[in-house]
């Protein structure tokens, strides 16, 4: 396992120039510079809320503003093409309005899940002027892909069968492939827009390239699903440092309410350690479970096709993580990001 000090110089570069940097503000709103891209069903959810609640600073879009049944958690202007063409403007107008002198760095975030949509990339580096480019943070998070479509058939098509709709998406796949003259091994699976979407959320080494093709490693986290439900307090510390927020620790948390009589329920809501989350009932873990268990049961026969067909966009996943271009990425709870096994990183066994 890397050692603390390890871990800590994998983030030295992002660390420097984050925390240099003052609140990135367009006609009086911030402009949201933390990406929560994805994977959709991947648990992206939990962690918006896990990072807004825990980092001092990160703010998400205004109370009422964000696209409806998301909360303040997506506001779908990057992959939505009649909201993409309201302007820059109009979208950092969602957003809170920049902090006055002496406030302390403010950062917006913007959750919206879009990483399984090709070409947002190039839709966010047109937006984000050149001076804060380099302020970006863009995370992905990733889960193993049959779990996660299995959850995806569970949100969105829940009413047919869950082995008819497997069927049905490897089916539209293979057809796309063959008609676009790919091989559906490969990673260029994920540029064909025919492919759908719920197998195409899956796809993390297609998602992966194209964001750190269009910025660069260091401005890229990678999270482990799995590694988020087993250690959140180190994934929400090393997504802090990424940011450059310090994380807000349970007794400044708990003075912090203490005013307005809820210091008991903070208590009961921030454990003082990681250590302490395994003395009660881990919010994380009991998710996972309410999700497989309202969701319907997936046959074996389908479980195998699915992995068969996932396998080598897997393995093109680990190769990715080991090549030069990736040194920098940021990954958590594990790292360096080539230090991921299938295990480790998706939950995956060989």
């Amino acid at each position: 396992m890397p050692t603390p000090s390890s871990r800590a110089l994998a983030f030295a570069l992002c660390m420097a120039s984050a925390t240099a940097e003052p609140s990135a503000c367009l006609a009086g709103h911030l402009l949201p510079t933390v990406l929560l891209v994805g994977g959709q069903k991947c648990g992206s959810t939990s962690l918006h809320t896990d990072l807004v609640r825990r980092l001092e600073g990160l703010v998400h879009v205004s109370p009422g503003k964000g696209i409806s049944g998301s909360g303040n958690k997506e506001v779908a202007y990057y992959n939505n093409d009649a909201r993409y063409a309201k302007g820059r403007a109009w979208y950092t107008s969602l957003f809170p309005e920049c902090p006055g002198p002496g406030h302390g760095r403010t950062v917006a975030i913007d959750s919206t899940p879009m990483a399984h949509m090709h070409g947002t990339s190039a839709r966010v580096y047109e937006t984000i002027p050149p001076r804060l480019r380099p302020q970006l943070r863009i995370i992905l998070i990733v889960r193993n892909p049959i779990d996660r479509l299995w959850s995806y058939h569970g949100h969105f098509k829940n009413s047919e069968p869950v082995d008819d709709f497997v069927a049905t998406v490897l089916t539209n796949t293979s057809r796309c492939a063959s008609n676009q003259g790919i091989d559906p091994r490969s990673n260029g699976l994920f540029g064909a827009l025919c492919v759908p979407e719920s197998v195409r959320g899956g796809l993390y080494a297609g998602q992966l390239a194209e964001w750190v093709g269009a910025f660069s490693a260091e401005q890229v986290a990678l999270v482990s699903f799995h590694g988020y439900v087993g250690l959140p307090h180190r994934v929400l510390s090393d997504l802090g440092k990424f940011i450059g927020l310090p994380l807000i620790t349970y007794r400044v948390r708990m003075l912090a309410k203490r005013k307005q009589g809820r210091a008991r329920r903070e208590l009961k809501a921030w454990p003082r350690e990681q250590g302490d989350v395994k003395k009660q009932k881990n919010p994380w873990r009991e998710a996972v479970r309410l999700n497989a268990r309202d969701n319907a049961p997936m046959s074996q026969s389908s479980r195998n096709a699915l992995e068969s067909f996932y396998a080598p966009h897997n393995a093109w996943l680990l190769r990715m993580l080991k090549l030069p271009k990736y040194v920098k990425l940021v990954s958590s709870p594990v790292a360096p990001a080539s230090a991921f096994t299938l295990d480790s990183l998706l939950s995956v066994s060989k």
